[in-house]
């Protein structure tokens, strides 16, 4: 239904906003980023989310260096 793909475009938009990198959420990683979502949502422990979502804005930055 696209809901994902325009809430991780406005969170890019807010990161970049913010002079840091877009957040990359690669194939690979895309279950343990859904699970943490989900967690968040469900649990309101949002400790697993901040994690992923600064490990992809790792992978953002290392993307910018090349």
């Amino acid at each position: 239904d696209g809901n994902g793909r325009v809430g991780r475009l406005l969170m890019n938009g807010m990161f970049l906003r913010e002079r840091l990198p877009p957040a990359i959420i690669r194939a690979d990683r895309k279950r343990v980023y859904l699970k943490s979502l989900e967690e968040a949502q469900l649990s309101e422990n949002l400790a697993p989310l901040e994690d992923f979502l600064c490990d992809s804005l790792f992978e953002g930055f290392k993307i910018l260096e090349e």
